[in-house]
């Protein structure tokens, strides 16, 4: 390579390097426009964003049971799928203990979405793979709008618009309620159940419209003895050292950790947390998040995030000098930062990788920002209920939902 091409890639990285500085600067300063990214009329329980081919989408899922998905950036409904898709029939007792006395009145108990497919969990026990049929304005269906427990208003107040079904391609039931689903590719699902176990499923994908929905394929099952209370998802880039092969990382009731394959093989097991005086049982794990290298200054080891029940968050990593202490079950992680300041249960997670920045949700109505390098909490946001559900991230957006019926959008600004 001659000094020209040199000196041109030197200027890049440098100019890369001031942009993330600046970057960096405006999520320490913590300055946000707030705006409603979603308002359907009914409380949102969970979302899902998917931002791996270019645009943003969003998937919304209600206590009513309906499923939407939006384009982030437009606001547009591309996919909806009606109240009642999933309902709200108890199917245990122990959901008010486990989950907390809100969740039994939310249908919809699980989202993930991926491009063209959405997959939902629910209350009842079912989970379900669906088909995004519509991804741009010009191919939005003139259906009517929904009755039940949702209503959209366009820029001039006027309710109703165009919205394009979502098509059921296959589902499958479970014993107890879904706690988790996660698209490992375009016709692979893992759910979690608070029966203890974590399913993986597949599903035919050439299943017309017009069709009835197929039964998803039991491809394996793990019962993990304690209700599945979490389920977070292995990106491809993740999938190294002890994660290799993993699909999913499942947390339970009891606190324990497990990275599972699509083959139904636990490939690693150990305890979240540090076990506490004078706590008999361990804090259930209660959100995940599964980072690619990057996060701690690692370069080449993954990084698992988990929230329990009593407000604390733990980042398990390389096992170090630095770590606070081994992991009891497995010697591949070592507990590296310990992160407290919510006071409430810490119900979702996600990780911003280029700046190493966490983003949590808990229930005590706060969206939290941290540095995971320092293990320090940077600012919290406000104005949530306490029965937040959902985080994620669309570039410089974190985005948030909560039983005020809406889509909260925080974009960090100049």
């Amino acid at each position: 390579m001659d000094d020209g091409s040199l000196g041109l890639l030197a200027s890049l990285a440098a100019r890369r390097r001031d942009m993330m500085s600046k970057r960096r600067a405006r999520w320490l300063a913590g300055r946000m426009e707030h705006s409603v990214a979603l308002a359907p009329g009914d409380w949102i329980r969970r979302i899902d964003v998917d931002v791996s081919e270019g645009e943003a989408f969003l998937c919304a899922g209600t206590a009513h049971g309906a499923l939407l998905v939006t384009n982030f950036e437009t606001g547009r409904v591309v996919g909806f799928a009606p109240p009642g898709s999933h309902v709200r029939e108890q199917r245990t007792d122990t959901i008010w203990r486990i989950l907390g006395e809100h969740d039994p009145r939310a249908a919809v108990t699980a989202v993930a979405i991926a491009p063209g497919r959405v997959a939902s969990g629910g209350r009842e026990g079912t989970a379900k793979l669906w088909r995004v049929v519509a991804t741009g304005d010009a191919e939005a269906t003139d259906a009517p709008p929904p009755v039940s427990g949702i209503a959209f208003a366009d820029e001039d107040g006027n309710s109703g618009q165009p919205l394009a079904p979502l098509v059921l391609l296959a589902q499958a039931s479970h014993q107890d309620v879904v706690t988790g689903v996660v698209l490992d590719d375009a016709s692979t699902m893992v759910t979690s159940c608070l029966d203890g176990g974590v399913r993986a499923w597949r599903c035919d994908n050439t299943k017309k419209s017009e069709e009835a929905p197929h039964d998803l394929h039991l491809v394996s099952t793990v019962d993990l003895e304690s209700p599945v209370t979490s389920l977070a998802a292995v990106p491809e880039e993740a999938r190294v050292g002890p994660l290799e092969n993993a699909a999913v990382v499942a947390g339970t009731y009891s606190g324990w950790l497990s990275a599972i394959s699509v083959q139904g093989e636990v490939l690693s097991r150990w305890r979240a947390h540090v076990e506490n005086e004078g706590i008999a049982l361990p804090p259930a794990v209660r959100s995940l998040h599964i980072s690619a290298p990057g996060a701690l200054g690692e370069s080449s080891y993954p990084t698992v995030f988990a929230g329990d029940g009593t407000g604390n968050i733990v980042a398990w990593s390389r096992p170090s000098n630095l770590d606070y202490e081994r992991a009891v079950g497995d010697d591949s992680w070592a507990l590296c930062r310990y992160f407290k300041g919510h006071v409430g249960a810490v119900v979702a997670l996600t990780h911003e990788r280029e700046l190493d920045m966490l983003v949590s949700g808990a229930w005590d109505g706060t969206v939290r920002v941290w540095d995971v390098m320092a293990g320090e909490s940077l600012y919290a946001i406000g104005g949530h209920t306490a029965y937040l559900g959902s985080v994620g991230l669309v570039g410089d957006t974190i985005v948030s939902d909560g039983c005020n019926d809406v889509v909260a959008a925080h974009k960090i600004s100049e």
